[in-house]
């Protein structure tokens, strides 16, 4: 038979010992401040991921409708209708005679004015998708690269400074 063994401590039987010289106690529980610092990196870190996500997606949309261009090709001359910071109104006359406006507006419309007129290449399939003749998605990057830098370059030093307040 085995007999159950108790060593007793410096306090005897079961008692704890006293924390030695030099020994870490072990961490608090997290502070209620602990857990909020904690919970704010981490959704601003999720919302800096969602927020490139969404800046590779302007790329890879953009590609995509170059690409649609290119399978279903026309070119034409349109005027510049209006110009305004989310829209440029343009409108073009297709080869059976159709003038077209579409809703969204023309594609890479940097440096247009309104009354100028603009060589275009649209999608014949979809006369809604116009850009500016010899234009493409590459345009896209100065804009999402400095999106992308500006926003972790104020996301990197507050998560630093978060994580870093214990």
């Amino acid at each position: 038979m085995v007999a159950d063994v108790v060593l007793a401590g410096p306090e005897g039987p079961g008692g704890a010992a006293p924390p030695q010289a030099g020994s870490r106690a072990a961490d608090p529980a997290p502070t209620r401040a602990h857990r909020g610092r904690r919970i704010t990196s981490v959704t601003l870190f999720v919302l800096g991921c969602v927020f490139s996500g969404l800046c590779l997606l302007v790329l890879v949309s953009s590609w995509y409708d170059d690409q649609q261009i290119d399978a279903h090709r026309g070119q034409t001359v349109a005027d510049v209708l209006s110009v305004s910071f989310n829209r440029t109104a343009v409108r073009f006359v297709t080869p059976n005679g159709t003038v077209i406006i579409p809703a969204n507006g023309v594609v890479y419309p940097i440096g247009l004015a309104a009354g100028e007129r603009v060589r275009v290449e649209y999608d014949t399939a979809n006369t809604e998708l116009v850009r500016v003749a010899g234009r493409g998605w590459q345009l896209a990057f100065l804009p999402v690269g400095t999106s992308l830098l500006v926003c972790w370059a104020l996301l990197v030093p507050a998560l630093w400074l978060l994580r870093r307040k214990r």
